[in-house]
């Protein structure tokens, strides 16, 4: 529970921060201020984000907008041309994604980790005691499917916007009253090595958590299954028992009456007809005798 309360407050602002004055949607731009090539939108359609590729866009966003030197108080086309330029002298892998691409990008990180935040806060405002973190990520991801209708797919950069939060908090508190300027917040590097060792414990732990109630879920729906099957099974067998000694109830009370019938009273035709049917009930009735 503890690792949720940091979230609640300045990790909120952070994000709110990084897009003031460079917001996507309803920019109008100044004569000075004229789109770079950089930030000129691609036509056509462009091919999904990769998780390493999000990881970079968020390093790239700390490191620019939380320089203690410039921070975000630059205009948007030199901010996104910096991210740009820090995404691309950065990556490992190809990506030719430009500033508009990363900035639309950013701003879609950023509306789903701050509801996801949102989520974590209402979980935190219940006070539940005795449950895990890894269970409340697992709650938080539930409520966020619940109210936006989506998976959450921003784990990883919650893991590390997260992380790069508490340690510039961490900083700035052990800075105290002198003069040094705060260490800057994870770079790439650390995040890397997050990934290679299998990303956020919390995460990787959360969803061992979720997989291992899921499979045993489906084994439980499983056998409750397989004993329905059964019941069903044996309820059939039962049902076609009954029928057949019914039916076999109803021709032995028929050929009774045969076997019982007065053939002084009925025509001679019918004497013949229910004269052979009394015999092929009696030889039917009569013990196979072995030659």
């Amino acid at each position: 529970m503890e690792g949720y309360v940091e979230l609640n407050g300045y990790y909120t602002n952070l994000l709110n921060d990084g897009l003031e004055g460079h917001q996507v949607d309803g920019m109008s731009n100044s004569p000075e201020e004229e789109l770079s090539p950089n930030l000129q939108g691609n036509k056509g359609r462009t091919k999904k984000f990769e998780k390493n590729e999000d990881v970079l866009l968020v390093d790239s966003w700390l490191n620019i907008s939380m320089d203690p030197v410039q921070g975000n108080n630059q205009k948007r086309t030199t901010y996104w041309n910096r991210i740009h330029a820090y995404f691309h002298e950065n990556k490992d892998f190809s990506s030719s994604r430009n500033a508009n691409s990363l900035m639309h990008r950013w701003s879609v990180i950023q509306e789903h980790v701050n509801k996801f935040v949102g989520c974590i806060a209402q979980l935190e405002a219940r006070k539940q005691s005795g449950t895990t973190i890894e269970q409340r990520l697992v709650e938080a991801k539930t409520l966020f499917e619940s109210q936006e209708k989506k998976e959450f797919k921003f784990l990883h950069c919650w893991s590390i916007l997260r992380d790069s939060t508490s340690k510039h908090v961490d900083d700035e508190e052990a800075a105290g009253n002198d003069d040094e300027v705060p260490k800057r917040p994870v770079g790439k590097k650390r995040a890397k090595e997050s990934l290679r060792k299998g990303g956020d414990r919390a995460y990787n732990d959360a969803l061992a958590s979720f997989w291992a109630k899921k499979q045993e879920y489906e084994a439980e729906k499983e056998r409750k299954k397989e004993e329905r099957y059964k019941e069903a099974f044996a309820l059939e067998q039962e049902r076609i028992a009954l029928k057949k000694k019914q039916v076999e109830f109803n021709i032995t009370n028929k050929e009774d009456k045969i076997m019982s019938m007065d053939l002084t009273a009925l025509t001679y035709d019918q004497q013949i007809y229910f004269s052979n049917r009394q015999k092929e009930i009696a030889a039917r009735s009569m013990p196979q005798v072995e030659r």
